[in-house]
C-alpha cells in the first residue's frame, strides 16, 4: 500500500484537496443558517470526501491498463442504472434522478459522465475515427445517453454530453464536416425540442431571457446570487458573515449557488482562488493529453479536462446570471456524494494517464523536434 501511496500524483491531488476543503467549509457555513440544529450537510460531505479519496487510491491500485479493460463493463453498468432510475428511481419534485440505497441516494447521471469518458474513446481510437460506422455508433450512443438523462428529467446534465462528445470526437480525428453537421442538427433541433420540455424547464429558460417578468419567481435565485456576489467586493464580508446566507435570501447556497456564497464571504479574491484551483486541474489535463503516449490516454485526459471545464463554466455562468439555472454542480464544491465521488474518480483517471501513459524521455524529445 505504501508503494501506491508514493505514486500519488500530488500535482492533481493538492488542488483537489483544497477545493474539497473549501467546499466542506462553505457547506458547513450554509448549513448553520438552515435551522436549529443545523442539517448535517458538512459532516456528510466530509464523509463523502474520505470515501472519494478511497476511490482515488483504489484507482491507483487498479492501474491504467486494468481501468481501460474495465471501461466497457463500467459503461454498461452505468447505462443499466440510467434505465433502472426511470423504472424504480426515487422521485423528488417530479424528477427521478436517484436510486435509494439505504443511507445513500445514488445518482447514475453523475457516474455515467466518467464511464462515458473512459468508454467512448475506445470507439474512436486506433483509426476508427476515420470509419463512418464507428462515428455513427459513437454519436448514436451519445444520443441514447442524452435521451435517458433528459427523460429523468435532467436537461442540464443531458446537454453536457453534447460538447463533451464533440470534444472527444474532434480530438480523435473525426472529419470536421461531420462535426459541423452534428452541431447544425443540434442547433436546428433545439427550438423544436423546447415545446417538449417540462413547464418548470421552460420557465427557467424564459426567466433567463426575460428576468424582469420572472423576478419574483424563477429569476429570484439568479438575482439574489448576483447581489450576493456583488456585495462581496474585493475581499468579502468574512467567513460566516454573509448577509444573504444569514437571512436565507440565497436558495440552494450549498448546491447550485455555492459559488455565490464563496464570493460574498471571500470576495473577488476567493472567487478567483476557486477558479485558479479548478483551471489548474483543467490545464494539467490538457498538457497530459498533449504528451500522452497513447491515443486512448490522450482522449481520456482531454475528456476529464472537458468535463471539469464545462461544469465549471456552466455553474459559474449560472451564478453570474449568464446562463439559465441548470443544476450543474461546481466540481468538488457542490454538496452531494455522487458528485464528489465523480470528481475524485475523474482526477484519478487523469493521474493514471499522467503516471502510466507518459512517453519515454526519447519519445518526448523526438515529439518536440
Amino acid at each position: 500500500m505504501l508503494y501506491y501511496l508514493r505514486k500519488i500524483d500530488w500535482a492533481v491531488v493538492l488542488p483537489s484537496l483544497a477545493l474539497s476543503a473549501i467546499g466542506v467549509f462553505f457547506i458547513a457555513d450554509a448549513a448553520n443558517y438552515m435551522g436549529s440544529p443545523p442539517p448535517p450537510f458538512a459532516n456528510r460531505q466530509l464523509l463523502w470526501f474520505f470515501i472519494s479519496f478511497v476511490f482515488y487510491i483504489g484507482a491507483m491500485v487498479l492501474g491504467f491498463k486494468r481501468l481501460k479493460r474495465l471501461a466497457p463493463s463500467l459503461f454498461a453498468v452505468c447505462c443499466a442504472l440510467l434505465v433502472a432510475v426511470l423504472i424504480c428511481g426515487t422521485s423528488c419534485k417530479g424528477a427521478k434522478r436517484w436510486i435509494a440505497l439505504g443511507w445513500f441516494n445514488l445518482q447514475p447521471s453523475e457516474f455515467i459522465k466518467l464511464a462515458f469518458i473512459l468508454f467512448m474513446p475506445l470507439l474512436l481510437s486506433n483509426g476508427r475515427a476515420k470509419k463512418l460506422k464507428f462515428v455513427l455508433l459513437f454519436f448514436s450512443v451519445t444520443a441514447s445517453i442524452v435521451f435517458l438523462i433528459a427523460a429523468e428529467p435532467d436537461l442540464g446534465t443531458s446537454l453536457l454530453f453534447v460538447p463533451l462528445a464533440l470534444t472527444i470526437a474532434l480530438t480523435a480525428g473525426v472529419k470536421r464536416r461531420i462535426i459541423v453537421a452534428i452541431v447544425l442538427v443540434v442547433t436546428i433541433a433545439a427550438p423544436l425540442l423546447f415545446n417538449h420540455l417540462r413547464p418548470y424547464q421552460k420557465e427557467r429558460i424564459l426567466a433567463f431571457t426575460n428576468p424582469e417578468q420572472y423576478r419574483l419567481a424563477e429569476s429570484y435565485q439568479i438575482r439574489q446570487a448576483e447581489v450576493a456576489i456583488g456585495s462581496g467586493g474585493l475581499f468579502g464580508k468574512g467567513y460566516g458573515n454573509g448577509t444573504h446566507n444569514a437571512l436565507n435570501l440565497l436558495p440552494a447556497r450549498h448546491t447550485d449557488f455555492i459559488f455565490s456564497l464563496i464570493a460574498e464571504e471571500w470576495g473577488l479574491v476567493g472567487g478567483v482562488l476557486v477558479l485558479v484551483l479548478l483551471f489548474s486541474l483543467i490545464f494539467l489535463g490538457i498538457t497530459t493529453a498533449i504528451y500522452a503516449n497513447s491515443e486512448y490516454g490522450r482522449l481520456v485526459a482531454l475528456g476529464v479536462s472537458a468535463l471539469l471545464f464545462f461544469q465549471t463554466v456552466v455553474s459559474i455562468a449560472m451564478n453570474l446570471g449568464l446562463a439559465p439555472v441548470t443544476g450543474i454542480p461546481l466540481p468538488f464544491l457542490t454538496y452531494g456524494g455522487s458528485s464528489m465521488i465523480l470528481c475524485w474518480s475523474s482526477v484519478a483517471s487523469l493521474s493514471l494517464v499522467r503516471l502510466n501513459d507518459k512517453p519515454s524521455l526519447v519519445e518526448y524529445c523526438l515529439r518536440d523536434c
